[in-house]
């Protein structure tokens, strides 16, 4: 069983995915013409068993980090990818 870490034989190597979230912050973007038009999050979820479960994992983290940003201005959520890894 090399290679395989904990795995049983004939178990399958779940690779997870890999979710890339674009978004904006309008307020922040209006006050700093300078700045990106878009920002991008990605996150890995080596444990999602599905599509569907890494996205709702990835935009639950996205709100919690925002949450926890102490500022002011939203984010608005353009595009959400989702890619095996």
């Amino acid at each position: 069983m090399s290679g395989t870490g904990n795995r049983r034989r004939g178990e399958a190597r779940r690779a997870g995915y890999r979710v890339q979230i674009i978004y904006t912050e309008p307020e922040f973007q209006m006050r700093n013409p300078q700045c990106p038009p878009e920002f991008s999050c990605s996150r890995h979820n080596p444990e999602a068993e599905s599509p569907q479960e890494a996205v709702r994992e990835a935009v639950d983290y996205f709100d919690l980090c925002a949450e926890h940003s102490a500022v002011g201005w939203r984010r608005i959520i353009k595009s959400v990818t989702v890619k095996p890894s």
